[in-house]
């Protein structure tokens, strides 16, 4: 009965250690910390892709129900009536698909909902927006360039073909023939594979 408690306080004590020494975070404790991340102007996304200012990014699709925005708003300006109004303010469905150019790469946030990367883009002529960085990148509200697209960088090893259903009855009858495996274990493999 105790094994069933201190297995959920153990896997979560090992992902709060991950989460913590994980490369890839995406919210920081300390804008100190956030703002370590940018360097010359620069930053490496979780996935590895940098962005940097200047850069040309292409807009995906919005991810909110009436397809606009939701991580790239207006920036707040000086006749904001409210500080948090922007946020009501989101890019519209009209610019899926448009390139936009990264103005500055900077940190946002606050002690209590933690800091994260934003970036200032500047969409058509007069047009600044405010983006989050990972969670525009990771809804798909900016498109990733193919060698980070899921299924990672283009160094990676191609995935070899699965093998044939004969191909695996030849292994399992060589196993059983060498004596790796017993009659039972042989004919339970392979009406496990023939039942596939």
């Amino acid at each position: 009965m105790k094994a069933i408690f201190l297995l959920p306080l153990i896997c979560s004590l090992h992902l709060h250690t991950w989460a913590q020494d994980s490369t890839s975070k995406k919210v920081y404790e300390s804008h100190k910390e956030a703002d370590s991340k940018i360097k010359d102007g620069k930053y490496t996304t979780s996935i590895g892709w940098v962005i940097k200012d200047g850069n040309e990014i292409k807009l995906g699709k919005g991810s909110m129900p009436d397809k606009t925005f939701a991580f790239i708003t207006e920036v707040p300006g000086l006749f904001t009536e409210n500080p948090g109004d922007h946020f009501n303010h989101k890019l519209q469905h009209t610019y899926n698909g448009k390139n936009a150019t990264i103005a500055k790469l900077y940190v946002a946030g606050n002690k209590k909902t933690g800091f994260y990367i934003t970036a200032t883009i500047k969409v058509g002529q007069l047009s600044r927006y405010m983006v989050d960085i990972e969670n525009s990148i990771e809804s798909g509200e900016i498109e990733v360039p193919a060698e980070y697209a899921k299924g990672g960088k283009k160094d990676q090893p191609v995935a070899a073909p699965a093998a044939s259903l004969g191909d695996e009855l030849k292994k399992l009858k060589d196993l059983y023939d060498s004596g790796a495996l017993t009659k039972d274990e042989y004919e339970t493999a392979k009406k496990k594979l023939l039942n596939q």
